[in-house]
């Protein structure tokens, strides 16, 4: 008798094993299928004081937004981690028009997002605890598409108006 009890323990353990295999699984592949990046993400269309149309780009996984002006609209992003760093902390921009000219998010474009001070970079933000402050880091001018497409200024400008979403 005791030999049955066993046996039904032994298949508990089993069935539990396979359902928590399942569901790592099936995380694993959900997480897998994410875009490697975001296209902007809008909430809102503004007019800024000088008449210039405005879109609320959120940067979702790090709870940030900016104003971006509508002649950035096909703004894109994804998160990098740097050499040495323990965590991704980082994000490079581009935008849809320079990536078809031959300048791949990969080379970050327009240049990059980041907490990491060793990095260098211009403050543009801090979260609202004070402690997490925001650089960007502008390109390092390896994309040759017309200067015109590389507008990392107006973007650098955005970056200013950088809120913190994650306590909203």
């Amino acid at each position: 008798m005791s030999n049955g009890v066993n046996q039904k323990g032994f298949i508990k353990d089993i069935v539990i094993i396979v359902l928590a295999i399942l569901l790592l699984g099936g995380g694993y592949f959900y997480f897998s299928k994410k875009p490697a990046y975001a296209p902007a993400e809008t909430s809102s269309q503004n007019q800024t004081t000088a008449g210039e149309a405005t879109t609320i780009y959120h940067i979702t996984d790090l709870a940030l937004s900016f104003t971006l002006p509508d002649t950035l609209s096909d703004l894109t992003h994804r998160y990098h981690k740097f050499p040495n760093d323990q965590a991704v902390n980082s994000v490079e921009f581009s935008s849809k028009r320079l990536e078809s000219a031959g300048c791949g998010l990969e080379t970050a474009p327009l240049g990059y997002l980041t907490f990491d001070t060793g990095r260098g970079g211009i403050l543009v933000g801090h979260l609202k605890n004070d402690l997490d402050k925001l650089y960007y880091i502008r390109p390092n001018g390896q994309c040759k598409a017309d200067k015109s497409l590389q507008d990392w200024q107006t973007l650098e400008n955005a970056l200013k108006t950088l809120t913190d979403d994650s306590q909203k």
